[in-house]
């Protein structure tokens, strides 16, 4: 479907900027899709550092047909920006779509964002209260598609939707130390868990049970970064945080673990947490969901 020319464009939509309200702003319903997704803010004319952007911008949501698909806090995205080797440029906040690292062209577009599938695309951004002249672009990294590309979305929107990732964040209290694990149960519905991102610099320790069978036991976090280093990607973990990528791990992104087997009855999975203390734990999980179609919504 795509043509193979990427091109940055900037979204000419209108974007009325206020502190301490949301700024929504309508997705171009482009015949292609979108690789990737630029904020650029500024402060008094100044492009904003890392630091002004975490304390000005509380998050950003993608919107399908004025349902909210998914919401990302900042200091999220920025962490799994660093973690896939996306480095921050002052003034910009980049959502990613597509993954350039993947095999070939085709899976790395096979998580891009197809606006012309879905009814109302928009982005909504949470600029803080109190930020001094704050000022908002949108920029897109897009690529056209054939004739036959812009038919098939225009006639067969079910069948050109891509899943694109959503953020779900959930603190795991724990109540053992030592040898004795936390055991978590994990209730997350999605079609595709990419990774679970488990903070906490107590963390000694994690295992994942499915269905009661043992399937991914991490007793070193050295070890765990050294495999996800290993894989195509430019994976940058870090130290207060322990990545099951499932994605990075497996090798592709069929490599994603999918929590339904049969295609019908969810895994129960349950997660055991080792910790040194029973300090809080901070989940951050990346899921593949896919948005609903114009036909769904």
């Amino acid at each position: 479907m795509p043509q193979g020319t990427r091109l940055y464009i900037e979204n000419r939509n209108t974007i009325s900027v206020g502190d301490g309200s949301p700024t929504t702003i309508d997705v171009p319903v482009m015949p292609g899709i979108i690789h990737g997704n630029d904020w650029e803010y500024a402060e008094g004319g100044t492009l904003a550092s890392r630091a002004v952007m975490e304390a000005a911008i509380e998050k950003v949501e993608i919107q399908v047909a004025s349902n909210v698909f998914s919401t990302f806090l900042v200091p999220d995205l920025l962490k799994m920006n660093d973690f896939y080797g996306h480095n921050f440029v002052d003034g910009f906040l980049s959502q990613m779509f597509s993954q350039d690292y993947r095999q070939n062209a085709f899976d790395a577009e096979r998580t891009a964002f197809v606006p012309g599938a879905h009814r109302a695309p928009k982005f909504r951004i949470f600029i803080n209260a109190g930020r001094v002249s704050p000022s908002l672009k949108n920029h897109l990294i897009v690529e056209g598609v054939s004739d036959a590309g812009r038919n098939k979305i225009a006639s067969m929107p079910d069948d050109t939707v891509r899943p694109l990732i959503r953020h779900e964040v959930e603190t795991i209290t724990l109540t053992d130390t030592g040898n004795v694990a936390t055991i978590f149960k994990y209730e997350g519905r999605t079609e595709g868990i990419r990774s679970l991102n488990f903070e906490g610099a107590n963390i000694t320790g994690i295992v994942i049970k499915v269905n009661g069978v043992e399937k991914y036991a991490y007793k070193s976090l050295a070890r765990l970064n050294e495999l996800l280093m290993q894989s195509r990607a430019v994976a940058n973990p870090q130290s207060d945080t322990w990545h099951i990528n499932f994605e990075l791990l497996g090798g592709s992104l069929d490599g994603v673990y999918r929590p339904q087997y049969g295609g019908f009855s969810p895994d129960d999975i349950e997660i055991e947490i080792y910790a040194s203390d029973t300090t809080n734990v901070r989940l951050l999980s990346e899921l593949y969901d896919k948005p609903k179609s114009r036909t769904q919504a």
